[in-house]
């Protein structure tokens, strides 16, 4: 597998993880998290995956030990004097401090591996086509076709844009949105109906037309 392609698998396969570790399924986080160290080692892997320990075996700080033997017996005195004047409250505050170091601790990874991952995101030709895609009105200079091109033609063309732009291949965090822009594009233009609408109005004339549609339909309801 080549280098950058391999790069790529493993960026999506921490991106997956992260969207399981959301979604509190530690399990299949844990998992894709590990897969991506297949594909190639990324140090944001190793940050996932000591955040997913952490929280999997929370542990609370202890203080260090001491061989001195007296020093334990003083340390304990003084932990017993300090509850004593503080009652039941003290016990409870200790908590709170705790959690907040681990979460301090955990999101400090987070960042971390998140500064990695930005940097072996995406490629500029993934940008670029994600980026023409969202801002470009005309639909056949777009797909590089003629106006008058034939559906068979429309399909072959929309394939050939749609699969750079498709989440699986392209990790781009606006891949998605203009890969489901290229699908109503080809549903546009493959619309006998729509694509007249189109060729006259424009992009704005298709989007008027279905907000109509849509307030019929909801009238009707």
């Amino acid at each position: 597998m080549l280098g950058e392609e391999a790069r790529q698998n493993a960026v999506k396969c921490i991106m997956v993880a992260r969207k399981y570790l959301s979604q509190g399924d530690l399990a299949s986080a844990k998992r894709m998290a590990l897969k991506s160290k297949r594909f190639q080692h990324l140090p944001v892997a190793d940050a996932l995956l000591k955040q997913l320990d952490d929280i999997q075996n929370p542990t609370s700080p202890a203080s260090p030990k001491s061989t001195n033997t007296s020093s334990k017996h003083s340390n304990s005195n003084k932990r017993s004097n300090h509850s004593t004047r503080n009652g039941a409250g003290a016990g409870s505050n200790s908590k709170p401090q705790a959690s907040q170091r681990d979460s301090g601790r955990l999101g400090s990874e987070e960042s971390q591996g998140e500064k990695e991952n930005v940097q072996v995101r995406y490629t500029a030709s993934q940008a670029r086509i994600v980026r023409e895609v969202r801002s470009e009105k005309d639909y056949y200079k777009l797909l590089k076709i003629d106006r008058s091109a034939s559906k068979e033609a429309i399909t072959k063309a929309y394939r050939k844009v749609a699969v750079r732009c498709h989440p699986d291949k392209n990790p781009h965090p606006k891949a998605e949105e203009a890969f489901k822009k290229l699908s109503t594009i080809k549903g546009i233009l493959t619309d006998e109906r729509k694509r007249r609408t189109y060729d006259r109005f424009g992009e704005e004339g298709v989007v008027l037309n279905q907000n109509r549609s849509r307030s019929r339909n909801n009238q009707r309801n």
